[in-house]
């Protein structure tokens, strides 16, 4: 992550913390605000030194707080794993829509590959699989100097 991404998942971190603060009428201080996100994390670091994943789980988590009017707690460490996982998938799916390949051809592979249903619901496993796929097809197609299509 460059320093560009770092100051904008920052920006949307201090944000969505503002509104977390907002919504349950709780005090929004630096100290506060260090303790929600190790809650979330499970361990202290600076949010200067996390990753984009970090920014991601910590961002997620307090929008479902708020979406699910759910008081900030301590997460434990099977919750904690589910959001690992959860955000992995994520992750996976949109480097799968950025790699430049048409929504068609991405079914239509992943139809070959892995069964009938849509590709955004498959598993990390097959994702990943499914990404290297699209990406050799992609990088072979730029390199032919042809698009890709169904």
């Amino acid at each position: 992550m460059n320093e560009k991404q770092r100051a904008t998942m920052r920006k949307r971190y201090h944000a969505v913390f503002s509104e977390l603060c907002r919504n349950f009428d709780l005090e929004c201080i630096n100290e506060f605000r260090r303790q929600v996100s190790e809650w979330i994390l499970g361990y202290k670091k600076s949010s200067k030194d996390w990753t984009g994943k970090e920014y991601s789980i910590v961002i997620d988590t307090m929008r479902d707080w708020i979406r699910g009017d759910i008081t900030p707690h301590e997460i434990d460490k099977n919750e904690r794993n589910l959001k690992l996982h959860d955000q992995e998938q994520k992750q996976l799916i949109w480097a799968i829509e950025n790699l430049g390949a048409p929504e068609a051809y991405i079914q239509h592979i992943s139809e070959a590959r892995h069964g009938k249903r849509p590709w955004r619901h498959h598993g990390v496993f097959q994702l990943k699989r499914l990404r290297m796929t699209i990406n050799a097809r992609v990088q072979k197609a730029k390199s032919e100097g042809r698009q890709l299509t169904k």
